[in-house]
Parts: structure tokens; C-alpha cells; sequence
């Protein structure tokens, strides 16, 4: 029998929320928070919501949940349609609250484009390094391979990529050897 002890040195589990949109509904997140948190995951994280539609709604969740709980919190932040200037003052926020992780993503085109064209940026990459510039959070990155990539030449490159990816791990025999290069997981950390 696994005991949960050996089980939280072998695994990291996380958890994902979205920001309730009603009294019902945040009843239901901090229920749910709170059977979950003896589990003790290595963070969870809190939604932005399609097209940063409830962000607002995610920073003061996030900063609460640091507050209330034992758990680490990740926010999730999308930099399209957004200004340097905007990134750099919820980022602020977020280390002066004490949150040190963000999960780092580009977002949703808009449907009104016009709202994008104060972005500063164009990919989740040029948020990263704007947010390693000037602080010290540990990132965590989602990719997401939209329908247009995946077009004939977008399927090649991707099945290319889980075969080198399947090759890496036979050729590691040991997970933490695997994790130690920290390339494809750098906000993964073995044990």
C-alpha cells in the first residue's frame, strides 16, 4: 500500500478553478478548496476565464485563497490585448500578495479585434520574459495547439514531437533524471 506521505514525493498533482460567478457557486469553491486541500498539490490555479472575460474575478480569488489557506496559488495570466504597463502592475500585485507562481499564457483573440490592438504582446513567451525581467515567479506554461496548427504540416511537427518526447523518456530511465534537464517541464521539479 502507497501512503499518502510517499505518494506527495512522487507525484505532483495541481488543480484548476474557475472564478464563481455566483454566492452558490463560490459556496462550491470553498467547499471544494477545502476537501481538497489536505492532498496537498503542488499549486492550484484559477482561471482567467475565455478572452480575460473574468480576470478581475481570478486576482481576488487567488490573493484570497493565499490568505485562507495552506495551498499555493498559481494565476493564471494572459498577456494578448494587454499592455506592458498593465502586466507589470498586476504582476506587482500578485509578489507584494505573496503569490510567487503565474501560469503564463498568450489568451483568446477577441472577437472584437479592436480590443487587441493595445497589446505588447504577440505569444505567451514575451510575457515570460517581461515577468522574469522583474521578478522571480515561477512560471508554469500550457501549450494549446489550436485546429489551424494542426493543419497537414502543424500534425507532423506535433506527432515528431511526442516520438522525441517518448524517446527521452526511455532513454531516462529514472523520472528524476528526466526532470533534472528540466527542457520540456522547467516549472517541474523531480521529488
Amino acid at each position: 500500500m502507497i501512503s499518502h506521505t510517499t505518494l506527495s514525493k512522487t507525484i505532483n498533482v495541481s488543480f484548476e478553478f474557475f472564478p464563481p460567478k455566483n454566492k452558490q457557486s463560490l459556496e462550491s469553491l470553498w467547499d471544494n478548496i477545502k476537501r481538497l486541500e489536505p492532498l496537498d498539490p503542488k499549486f492550484i490555479s484559477v482561471t482567467y476565464g475565455a478572452g480575460g472575460s473574468i480576470r478581475n474575478n481570478t486576482h481576488s480569488l487567488v490573493k484570497e485563497i493565499k490568505q485562507k489557506t495552506s495551498l499555493n496559488p498559481a494565476a493564471h495570466l494572459t498577456c494578448l490585448g494587454t499592455s506592458k504597463a498593465e502586466i507589470e502592475s498586476i504582476a506587482e500585485d500578485y509578489w507584494n500578495s505573496g503569490i510567487k507562481h503565474i501560469v503564463a499564457l498568450r489568451g483568446d483573440e477577441r472577437e472584437n479585434k479592436t480590443k487587441n490592438k493595445f497589446s505588447d504582446f504577440t505569444y505567451a513567451t514575451d510575457l515570460i520574459k517581461l515577468l522574469k525581467k522583474k521578478f522571480d515567479f515561477e512560471i508554469t506554461v500550457f501549450i494549446l495547439l489550436s485546429s489551424s496548427f494542426l493543419g497537414t504540416m502543424g500534425a507532423v511537427f506535433y506527432l515528431a514531437a511526442i516520438m522525441l518526447l517518448l524517446l527521452l523518456l526511455k532513454f531516462f530511465i529514472k523520472r528524476d533524471s528526466f526532470f533534472k534537464f528540466g527542457v520540456l517541464f522547467p516549472s517541474i521539479k523531480a521529488g
